[in-house]
């Protein structure tokens, strides 16, 4: 797969149930699927004629809320700063605790979106058979 089509999936933040990746590569360029739930919804070959329009408005189309990776952890990286001035001024220990810890759930969310392995002592992840 190319920087570029790497760069171009990489951008989006998919709904669940939804993958973009590599199923084929040769010499001339990888071959590109959009799936949903195991089932094909497109393929095109990174040579082919208008390639990366239709892959983005794939993944523009399967985006949650239509943001970007970028942007999701962008709002969640406020979220924890949100959290970090109200822990500084709270007075109560349940409060900071709480606080805390939504801080440390929404810094696993980054990890996980930004590709990083789980971990799973901070959220348990089931996998869906």
């Amino acid at each position: 797969m190319n920087d570029v089509t790497r760069a171009l999936i990489n951008a989006y933040l998919l709904k669940q149930g939804y993958t973009a990746q590599e199923s084929a590569s040769s010499r001339s360029g990888s071959q590109i699927e959009v799936r949903h739930n195991g089932h094909l919804v497109w393929r095109a070959w990174e040579f082919e004629e208008g390639f990366a329009d239709s892959l983005e408005r794939y993944l523009k189309e399967f985006a949650v809320s239509g943001d970007t990776r970028a942007d999701v952890v962008e709002k969640i990286k406020k979220q924890i700063a949100i959290n970090n001035e109200a822990f500084a001024a709270s007075r109560d220990s349940a409060e900071q605790e709480r606080l805390s810890y939504a801080s440390t759930v929404l810094g696993e969310m980054i990890r996980r979106i930004e590709g990083f392995p789980p971990n799973d002592r901070i959220m348990p992840y089931k996998r869906h058979a």
